[in-house]
């Protein structure tokens, strides 16, 4: 009769009926009793000798003493601990080499099914209605019952009676309160049945007074069979037969639960209810009078939970997707706003390097330069704008992110970093892909930041004779230093231009050899599409509208082409690429020659302004022509080359986008209305949950009528 005994008994018990029931259901197996060692719930500490949580200072003395009595002594007599959770539970989450938790959906579900106090509430549930089952079988079962007792009495010589002598008597023998034998072996059989054996046996000695020594035994038994009231197998079965009926929808239910948990993990679904606790026919089953977790032993107050349980769940309006498919979706809508913010960002750069241009002229047009200034304004607010909204959705989705971890039980503080390959297919632009845009776009921006300040450091002439203004830069170490950074930033255009060559490229010819691969099924999937259509649009009760669709849905005119005219448009873009690399060398030399001072060809070509007169005055002006061949040799050749790749990135981005999308192919799924009811009706627990409910209403009432 021991703590440890009775636990270890129930626990191994309920495995073994929650594993019987499991068997009977055609069910998978559960995850046994008790808690993982892996769980922050698991608890460390001698689970029959556990030690006192932290309490409430104010609230502990009532512990130690209470309406002025002194309270218990031994409180503490298991120590004390200030931790609710496992110690080093964390030291066996699988965590990469930055000490981040990288999830995807299958790590996500495990790691809850461990951590999540919500399944595990599920689970406890279950064993106790378990635990219920045991205790009805026990009601029918074997019985034993064995207590025993000694007293001593002393009378005095005034005790009436007594006749005038003391005396003392020493009794012992077996002791029962319940009013059964004190010696006892019961049983209550299935018809009403009910069989007592005892044994009683007194021994008494005088000790003083009258010297006498008695002893009594009584073996007997009694059986008691009633024959209306009370009596038979529809009456005294009914709550076994009830809890084990219960126990088999709990397991059905907590199947269903973990099924909807699944997709509370993965999708934010809301879980189907779980198992849960009725009571007996009239409010008995299970441990009576019990009021501990789970809402207590043998209560009906689940009745109506039960009902729900019963009922069907799905249907109505489909709730936003969440739990990690949600993250999923919140990271490609942040992607998106990237992808959105570059774009901002090369209309921004488009309208500086127009600005810019101008500004290089000899003669600048007044009216223009305002309204390109407004331009790049209005540019740079609009980018602005977009990258609030960015921050603001990352702010959002570390939010999220947060309560998701509280999903799957885990504390906010911990590292969580989202990915899952379940929607790449979706990916219509790959990651490096955006990435290398981004880069020719930083790199535009860089040197278009240093052009501007260049163009800062020149000075504007006027020529009388000409009627014309122009521009003139002095060599001094600041515009040296401006020359050699953007030799610096061109540095990075070479490594984007290797890597748009060597990465991007190819990653885009194999986005072709997959919609090539993809086509076959593609035009199986229309030519299915247009069969069904063909069958169902004259039907009564069809969903498609009535004007028709249009025939071009599902043509297949353009399909089988479409890999031959992105794999040319790719090839025309790989050869401006490689020329590049020509254009990077030139741009380089020319940035050398520049920062020493040197003449560049670009300088001897016709002026932009094709202004003879001013051409002449530049001749024999050095400071003139210095500026000319920094404008076409640094600024406009860096522009232009710039700009050109920034063209062509998004034409690759373009490219893997359409071959993508046309090589998403979705399985085909073909199910009759009467084939789906069918499956359902075998499969669905539910649907077995629901008629099992029915017979037990029925049966009750068939027995309350007995």
């Amino acid at each position: 009769c021991t703590r440890s005994y009775y636990r270890n008994t129930a626990d191994s018990e309920t495995n073994y009926l929650v594993d019987q029931k499991n068997s009977v259901a055609e069910l998978p197996p559960m995850r046994r009793l008790p808690v993982d060692r892996a769980s922050r719930m698991f608890d460390p500490f001698n689970p029959d000798r556990p030690p006192m949580p932290e309490d409430d200072p104010v609230a502990h003395r009532y512990m130690q003493r209470v309406d002025g009595k002194k309270g218990y002594p031994l409180w503490d007599v298991n120590g004390r601990t200030n931790t609710t959770e496992s110690p080093d539970w964390w030291q066996m989450l699988p965590l990469d080499e930055r000490g981040v938790l990288v999830l995807d959906s299958n790590t996500a579900v495990r790691l809850a099914t461990i951590h999540s106090t919500l399944y595990q509430a599920e689970v406890e549930t279950l064993f106790l209605s378990a635990l219920d089952v045991s205790s009805e079988r026990f009601l029918l079962d074997n019985q034993f019952y064995a207590g025993w007792q000694t007293d001593f009495l002393a009378d005095g010589p005034a005790r009436r009676n007594g006749g005038g002598e003391s005396r003392s008597t020493l009794t012992t023998g077996p002791f029962g309160r319940t009013g059964r034998r004190p010696f006892s072996w019961q049983r209550r059989f299935a018809t009403g049945t009910d069989l007592v054996v005892g044994f009683a046996n007194a021994m008494t000695w005088q000790l003083s007074g009258p010297d006498t020594q008695t002893a009594t035994t009584l073996l007997d038994f009694s059986l008691i069979q009633p024959l209306l009231r009370g009596g038979g197998r529809d009456v005294i079965l009914e709550r076994l037969t009830l809890a084990e009926r219960i126990l088999l929808q709990n397991v059905r239910s907590f199947e269903r639960y973990r099924t909807g948990f699944y997709l509370t993990v993965t999708a934010g679904r809301q879980a189907e209810p779980g198992p849960s606790r009725r009571g007996g026919l009239f409010g008995g089953a299970g441990l009576e009078g019990f009021s501990g977790l789970g809402g207590g032993f043998g209560t009906v107050g689940n009745v109506q939970q039960r009902a729900v349980n019963a009922g069907f769940g799905g249907g109505g309006a489909v709730p936003n997707v969440g739990g990690i498919l949600g993250l999923i979706q919140s990271q490609l809508q942040i992607r998106n706003s990237e992808e959105n913010i570059t774009r901002l960002k090369d209309n921004l750069l488009r309208f500086e390097d127009d600005l810019r241009e101008q500004l290089t002229k000899i003669a600048p047009s007044q009216d223009t330069i305002p309204s390109q200034q407004l331009q790049v304004a209005q540019a740079r607010q609009a980018l602005v704008s977009a990258q609030a909204q960015l921050l603001a959705a990352r702010a959002n989705y570390e939010a999220t992110l947060d309560n998701f971890k509280v999903t799957l039980g885990l504390p906010p503080y911990l590292c969580v970093e989202i990915r899952d390959p379940l929607l790449d297919q979706f990916n219509l632009i790959g990651t490096n892909l955006i990435g290398r845009r981004n880069d020719v776009a930083n790199s535009r921006d860089a040197i278009g930041q240093i052009s501007t300040e260049i163009l800062g450091l020149s000075k504007v002439e006027n020529e009388p004779a000409a009627g014309q203004s122009y521009r003139t830069i002095e060599m001094n170490p600041e515009l040296k230093g401006r020359l050699e950074s953007i030799g610096q930033a061109a540095e990075s255009i070479v490594q984007t231009h290797r890597a748009i060559l060597e990465q991007d490229i190819p990653e885009v010819e194999l986005d072709l050899e997959r919609l090539r691969a993809a086509i076959p099924n593609r035009q199986k999937q229309l030519a299915r599409l247009r069969e069904i259509y063909e069958t169902e649009r004259d039907l009564i009760c069809t969903l498609l509208p009535s004007d028709g669709l249009d025939d071009a849905l599902f043509s297949t005119v353009g399909v089988e082409e479409l890999p031959d005219l992105l794999t040319d448009e790719l090839a025309r873009l790989k050869e401006r690429s490689i020329e590049y690399g020509n254009q990077i060398r030139n741009l380089q030399m020319d940035l050398r020659r520049l920062a020493d001072d040197q003449p560049i060809s670009a300088s001897d070509a016709p002026d932009p302004d094709g202004n003879q007169a001013a051409n002449q005055v530049a001749s024999t002006d050095p400071a003139r022509k210095r500026f000319e061949g920094i404008r076409d040799g640094a600024i406009l050749q860096s522009q232009d080359l710039l700009a050109a790749m920034a063209e062509d990135a998004l034409a690759l981005q373009v490219i893997q986008a359409r071959a993508r999308t046309e090589s998403v192919v979705l399985p085909d799924v073909d199910l009759a209305p009467q084939d789906a009811i069918e499956i359902a009706r075998r499969n669905r627990l539910d649907w077995m949950n629901a008629r099992t409910s029915m017979v037990d209403s029925w049966r009750a009432i068939e027995v309350v009528a007995d």
